[in-house]
């Protein structure tokens, strides 16, 4: 069946009443499998549970793939909550899990910097007897490293060693990253050493961690020469590997040098991303520069890739959630002179969502700049939470 991006329940009814009435029930948990891992597979979440609780109630009972798949699905997802769910529901109903179910559930717990419940899907492996193989490791560090835990990431990767498995480049690649992000620049250099004795070529992930160890402590000079290396050695950098420069010159408060390595990445045909516009939109922002906060964002639009806006009839909603408080403030400026020209008859800023309404400090600063701007009228309420109406 040829399948588009979402498949609706109906046309998964269709294809179910499709298959050969003769088939064994071993052949038919098979059949019911591949559609579900199709439905996975094009993201077609809703349906692939409702396949899941079809089978439950008629048959036939979902196995370890079924579960397993399912459980990979949330995990992409990073519903943490419902992975742990369904493993739980799994177990209960006599299917067993194996070692690409639990490999699964780490890789939620990875996405969602969970290391409870990656301590707790370790220890069920281990009183189950499933040993952990390589890709079960890098998760393992993984979470922990993206929990900015580095020490605990460590520990893992030495009872890794220690288990017999082979780190590869993935395995250092996480533990890089773990050590980069916290500005450890002796471990990650260290890691990065250990990986070159052990036969391992760095790629270009390997030498933005590098560089990017060096970007959080503002070393901008050792960052653009780790660059320079990378080059030399034959490794094309990507838009990440010049935004990791560009942080470092900004964190360095060089504004110019990083506007050059943004004119660089340009001029080498790459995609400027959301990350790094709001890198160096912020960078401008703390270092006062008001125009320039402007010019960069007004590029950021032109680009294409900075895209907040969506409209609602006459009114204007400016989606700030995923914005640092640079940006926010450049998108806020633009369109609240944009609504005292009658440019734009209502606007609605978001700036945060949940139920809490995302981050309380984003809309503190928001409502302070829209006093501060005055002119204008602007409301909310509690259940309006993380929204601001302005007339």
């Amino acid at each position: 069946m040829n399948r588009q991006d979402k498949v609706s329940w109906e046309a998964v009814v269709e294809e179910i009443a499709m298959l050969p009435r003769n088939l064994s029930p071993n052949s038919y948990l098979v059949s019911l499998n591949k559609i579900m891992a199709d439905l996975v597979r094009t993201n077609s979440f809703r349906s692939a549970i409702l396949l899941l609780n079809q089978m439950k109630s008629e048959g036939p009972q979902p196995d370890v793939f079924t579960y397993s798949t399912i459980i990979n699905a949330c995990a992409k997802r990073g519903d943490i909550q419902r992975v742990m769910n369904f493993l739980n529901e799994m177990i209960e109903s006599g299917a067993v899990p194996n070692v690409i179910t639990y490999n699964s559930a780490l890789d939620g717990c990875s996405k969602a910097k969970d290391c409870v419940n990656a301590e707790k899907l370790i220890s069920d492996m281990e009183s189950r007897g499933i040993k952990p193989n390589v890709i079960t490791w890098n998760r393992i560090i993984d979470t922990f490293g993206k929990a900015n835990r580095l020490d605990v990431a460590i520990e893992k990767f030495q009872a890794m060693k220690k288990s017999g498995e082979v780190p590869n480049i993935k395995t250092y690649t996480c533990l890089m990253s773990a050590a980069a992000v916290v500005g450890n620049i002796e471990k990650t250099i260290s890691i990065y050493d250990e990986m070159i004795q052990n036969g391992i070529q760095p790629d270009t992930v390997i030498y933005g961690s590098i560089i990017n160890a060096y970007a959080v402590s503002g070393k901008y000079e050792e960052a653009e020469e780790t660059f320079s290396q990378m080059c030399s050695s034959g490794i094309s950098p990507n838009s990440v590997t010049y935004g990791a420069i560009i942080k470092a010159c900004c964190i360095a408060g060089n504004l110019p040098r990083a506007q050059e390595w943004l004119k660089r990445l340009q001029n080498d045909g790459l995609v400027v991303n959301i990350k790094i516009w709001s890198t160096i939109i912020h960078a401008a922002y703390q270092l006062g520069d008001a125009v320039l906060v402007k010019q960069l964002y007004e590029q950021a639009l032109e680009s294409g890739t900075v895209n907040p806006y969506k409209k609602k009839g006459s009114t204007t909603v400016l989606d700030l959630h995923n914005f640092n408080v640079g940006m926010a403030i450049a998108a806020v400026y633009k369109e609240v002179s944009a609504l005292k020209k009658r440019q734009v008859d209502h606007l609605i800023i978001v700036t945060g969502r949940g139920q809490k309404g995302g981050d309380p400090k984003l809309k503190i600063t928001i409502l302070s700049l829209l006093n501060k701007i005055g002119g204008i009228k602007h409301s909310f309420t509690d259940d309006m939470k993380g929204m601001i109406q302005v007339n």
